[in-house]
């Protein structure tokens, strides 16, 4: 049976997390380059298993990874953009209030009592 398991996408916490467990980076990040990835990274909707890629191809020089990191960070809010995928924060909300509702049934659903009441 497949399953579908909705994995999370990277927020900036853990770009910085990331950042420092690959590149043993901590402060040594310009703050222009943190502020620039802080704004792009909720928007471009990417993995931490992504981000990771981006960081393991360039671990060698730090530098550079971070400057490819923000590239592709933005290349995908672009993408993005043009594709019309980016949701207004106001829609965002609505709609998580929505998907939590949906996953609430897709349990419901899914537990081996279904939507059966047990008498005790």
């Amino acid at each position: 049976m497949d399953m579908h398991i909705h994995m999370g996408f990277c927020r900036f916490q853990a770009l910085k997390i990331l950042l420092k467990n690959y590149l043993r980076m901590e402060e040594d990040v310009d703050g222009v380059v943190l502020k620039e990835m802080e704004e792009c990274v909720e928007e471009a909707e990417i993995t931490p298993a992504d981000v990771s890629e981006v960081l393991i191809r360039n671990r060698s020089d730090a530098e550079k990874a971070v400057r490819e990191l923000l590239c592709v960070l933005k290349e995908r809010v672009v993408r993005r953009r043009k594709s019309g995928r980016v949701k207004k924060k106001k829609e965002e909300g609505e709609h998580e209030d929505e998907d939590a509702e949906e996953e609430q049934e897709k349990r419901a659903l899914d537990s081996p009592n279904g939507n059966r009441v047990l008498w005790v």
